[in-house]
């Protein structure tokens, strides 16, 4: 395709929140089928797993921006997606201190406070999207909720749209993440 560019940076970071928010996603073939069944099912479904998806890419843009940031603290994700009190490990390289994050990125408050009556001693772990720091006052991870919603919105729809050759190419030059095994 002479150079032309079939997603965006940010649309990759998506697509792979995609391929990692479903352990049936495994391969090229099985990401083509939960895109197009999850469509498939209609709004409420799509809607779910926008949400999910959603909520993993605030973490990849989270870790993106602070290994991009310049200081001596770098992020990682758990190869494994179920870790109910924390998302994201960060390093301080100077220091060698070490530090679990909890990232929560939504429009509804009651999803955060029900995090720290579950969590409880563990708010100051927390980091929530712009909207929530401004509005509860803890720290900002620096990613628009709403923002977020309509990127992850346009590229389900631009994803379903796309013919499966598209989609191969999407994931084949797709860069790869800072991912730590647990």
């Amino acid at each position: 395709r002479s150079g032309e560019k079939i997603v965006s940076e940010e649309e990759n970071i998506i697509l792979e929140a995609m391929i990692r928010s479903s352990n049936k996603i495994t391969d090229l073939d099985s990401a083509i089928e939960f895109a197009k069944t999850t469509a498939a099912k209609g709004t409420d479904s799509l809607m779910g797993a926008a949400n999910n998806i959603k909520g993993i890419a605030h973490e990849l843009i989270y870790i993106k921006t602070e290994n991009e940031d310049g200081d001596s603290v770098f992020a990682f994700m758990p190869e494994d997606t179920n870790h109910p009190q924390f998302d994201v490990l960060t390093v301080n390289n100077t220091t060698g201190e070490q530090k679990w994050e909890q990232l929560k990125t939504t429009t509804n408050s009651d999803h955060i406070n029900s995090w720290i009556e579950k969590y409880p001693g563990s708010e100051g772990s927390l980091k929530v999207n712009i909207e929530m720091a401004d509005k509860l006052g803890f720290k900002s991870t620096g990613v628009s909720d709403k923002e977020l919603s309509i990127d992850v919105n346009n590229f389900l729809d631009k994803l379903i749209q796309m013919e499966e050759n598209a989609l191969t190419q999407i994931i084949e030059t797709s860069p790869p993440l800072t991912i730590i095994a647990a």
